[in-house]
């Protein structure tokens, strides 16, 4: 069957692509998955999880992080901090709990040794 259609569709604002796009919140500029990752900041929506996301373009996010006068994008710049905080606690709680139990193991294993 053949059926005329009207479709929206997004190109990306850097190379061209027609594809699924991600879009900056403050300027709406739109990049494809290949050329977000070097014109775009993306922020995770949670600590523990992301989901509602956001995507920044490099200019407007620069702008952001020095004007300070958005509160959704300091809401983003915190949760990215508490990730980081997050990720270098755990990295040296790891690292005691890792080496606490090779001590054990060790204790053990010389004290079987005599049994």
């Amino acid at each position: 069957m053949k059926k005329i259609v009207e479709k929206e569709v997004h190109f990306c604002d850097s190379c061209g692509k027609e594809t699924y796009v991600s879009q900056c919140l403050v300027c709406v500029a739109e990049y494809c998955w290949e050329c977000e990752k070097k014109e775009m900041v993306e922020y995770k929506s949670g600590v523990w999880s992301s989901g509602l996301d956001g995507h920044y373009c490099l200019r407007c996010n620069s702008e952001l992080l020095v004007n300070k006068n958005n509160p959704i994008h300091e809401l983003y710049v915190r949760i990215k901090y508490l990730r980081m905080e997050n990720e270098s606690w755990y990295k040296e709680f790891k690292k005691r709990a890792d080496a606490t139990e090779k001590e054990l193991r060790e204790w053990l294993d010389e004290r079987n040794a005599f049994v």
